[in-house]
């Protein structure tokens, strides 16, 4: 190896460097074949560099394609889901609409009846004394066990 790298330095480097290797004289032979030798393998590196940066470069492309078909996703879902609220948000909105102008309605149908109610109390308050049971004495707010009649209620699809 030392050899190798020195011959490939230049002949006139391991002319005055290395003239003698394990007791043997080196020749021009030698040190060309080392040259050759080191200038295959450096062929050989530079060509497994080149694939691996190659097939490196593919990666990266293939990341960055698929970075951005997630992009591109993850805004298509963003959109759904925004489509999605805005038509939830609408719906509570309607619903809440609707359960004011219920509220609302009932109210009315409620005052309604309190009038009717107190209207029909009105009219009975004087037969009231008549229904009760004159023969109870002390207990005498009892009233029949029948049931009063009922009032007329106004129908609420005014």
């Amino acid at each position: 190896m030392f050899l190798a790298n020195h011959c490939f330095r230049g002949r006139s480097f391991v002319r005055s460097f290395v003239q003698v290797l394990d007791g043997r004289r080196v020749t021009t032979e030698e040190c060309r074949a080392s040259r050759d030798l080191q200038r295959h393998h450096l062929r050989e590196f530079n060509r497994r560099i080149q694939i691996a940066s190659d097939e490196a470069e593919r990666e990266i492309h293939q990341i960055r394609a698929q970075r951005a078909r997630q992009k591109n996703s993850a805004r298509e879902m963003n959109k759904m889901l925004m489509e999605a609220f805005n038509e939830l948000e609408a719906c509570v909105m309607a619903g809440r609409r609707k359960i004011l102008e219920t509220l609302e309605q009932d109210g009315k149908v409620c005052a309604r009846v309190r009038a009717c109610v107190s209207s029909q109390a009105r009219m009975h308050a004087g037969t009231q004394a008549a229904i009760l049971r004159p023969d109870v004495g002390a207990d005498s707010n009892r009233l029949f066990p029948f049931p009063p009649p009922m009032p007329n209620i106004p129908s609420s699809k005014a």
